[in-house]
């Protein structure tokens, strides 16, 4: 079962940073839309992290709002993902 570590928005748009859960869990970034009161996922905006067990810390957009930036403990790396027009978070 994956756990909410951080969460962030910009407009509509917000992203979840997931960790895995059991150790080698999958963690992972989910994007989703807040509309009419209800969030709903972007179907194709769950993307995974640099491996599994890295310790996910924090993720923000950047203040414009076309990169998400997320930290990992696990590794000391951070990771940046572009958000296309249609909110779909790529490396």
């Amino acid at each position: 079962m994956q756990s909410l570590i951080s969460l962030t928005l910009h407009g509509d748009l917000p992203y979840a940073l997931n960790a895995g859960g059991e150790a080698g869990g999958t963690d992972s970034l989910a994007g989703f839309v807040f509309a009419y009161g209800h969030l709903f996922p972007i179907p194709g905006a769950t993307s995974a992290l640099s491996g599994t067990d890295t310790d996910p810390a924090e993720v923000s957009f950047t203040s414009e709002g076309e990169t998400l930036v997320v930290t990992e403990k696990g590794t000391g790396l951070i990771d940046t993902f572009t958000v296309g027009d249609d909110g779909l978070a790529v490396r």
